[in-house]
């Protein structure tokens, strides 16, 4: 019976630990993608309002909006690209 509990106590403290480090492993990779979700709400938006202001012929600020919301979009592009290379760079190292 001791011997029963010990190996009990084991199994769960060494599953413990292992869950706890595919959690922490993975978590460095999603803020990025995170990121980039907010990058394009953001840009989103700024195309909304922008296309508001040129219903009202303010087209000056419309365009100021389109160019932050051209430096967004570019900054998602960007780390997407990036993205795709690491796991383009992943798939020859599983190929190998």
């Amino acid at each position: 019976m001791k011997k029963l509990t010990k190996l009990l106590i084991i199994f769960f403290a060494v599953s413990f630990f292992n869950c706890n480090s595919v959690y922490a492993a993975g978590s460095s990779s999603s803020g990025d993608s995170y990121d980039n979700a907010g990058l394009y709400k953001q840009g989103k938006k700024l195309v909304l309002r922008a296309k508001k202001l040129e219903k009202k012929n303010k087209k000056e600020k419309a365009e100021k909006l389109y160019l932050k919301a051209l430096i967004k979009f570019e900054k998602v592009s960007i780390s997407l690209k990036k993205l795709m290379l690491k796991i383009k760079k992943m798939q020859i190292y599983l190929i190998i």
